[in-house]
């Protein structure tokens, strides 16, 4: 009986572990408003001040992310 509880309490402890998270994690491109980082551009093909738009991707990225970018292309 003692084995079976012990069993029980690891899995109810492993399975509370499995479904947390932080509920930024779940957010996707889509759920970003348009123009912020890592959302969708503007239809003009810009974004909010600091970011710019990969224009490959359609996103919005930070200055310096582009630069990287190109760099390793």
């Amino acid at each position: 009986m003692r084995k079976i509880s012990l069993f029980l309490l690891f899995f109810a402890i492993f399975i509370f572990a499995a479904c947390g998270g932080s509920k930024n994690d779940d957010k996707t491109d889509s759920d970003r408003p348009e123009g912020s980082l890592y959302g969708k551009c503007y239809q003009n093909k810009t974004c909010n001040k600091g970011l710019e738009c990969d224009t490959a991707n359609n996103i919005c990225i930070k200055e310096s992310e582009k630069n990287l970018r190109q760099k390793y292309e």
